[in-house]
């Protein structure tokens, strides 16, 4: 992924938040594990973003994507290309995801402030998830982050994650 194409992204996040088309956003996904352990390939940057909600109760997404087309910006499936990168934009979706970002951390990546989740928060998400990309996801972040155990505990038991944590640790670790 280029540089460039990545600080591009988190300056259009940046400047939808400071124009209140979204809420607070926080990279995810492997990007956001990627701060936490060492290098590995990944196709995408994944943004977990509050999106505002109207009166009766709908999420509003006129705003969100009429910002990016009226840029110039395409949508392909699930992505907004920006530049060589593919980006998802991935509106908080359940409570997990809803406290994640809450929690997040404000960080700098090359010289942009931004946020990104917490090691504990992306393990959670990626073993709820369960799919074969996140699970290596979850063994890297749990064997190379500095992960708090206690912190990790504590999600793991409110979002009802048990069960699928017990049956990755005998399996892989």
């Amino acid at each position: 992924m280029l540089i460039e194409d990545i600080k591009k992204a988190l300056r259009i996040v940046n400047d939808m938040e400071k124009k209140g088309i979204i809420g607070r956003h926080a990279i995810g996904g492997s990007i956001g594990a990627i701060y936490w352990t060492e290098p590995f390939a990944t196709k995408d940057l994944d943004l977990f973003l509050q999106l505002p909600v109207s009166r009766e109760g709908g999420i509003l997404l006129m705003p969100f994507f009429g910002y990016l087309i009226k840029r110039g910006y395409n949508v392909s499936g699930q992505y907004i290309q920006i530049g060589e990168l593919m980006v998802d934009f991935i509106g908080v979706y359940n409570p997990l995801t809803e406290e994640a970002l809450d929690q997040s951390i404000e960080v700098s990546v090359y010289g942009i402030d931004t946020h990104v989740l917490r090691p504990e928060y992306l393990l959670a998400i990626a073993l709820q998830t369960g799919r074969l990309q996140d699970l290596r996801k979850v063994e890297k972040l749990y064997q190379e982050s500095d992960l708090d155990e206690e912190y990790l505990d504590s999600i793991i038991n409110r979002h009802n994650l048990v069960r699928k944590w017990n049956g990755f640790k005998k399996k892989y670790l």
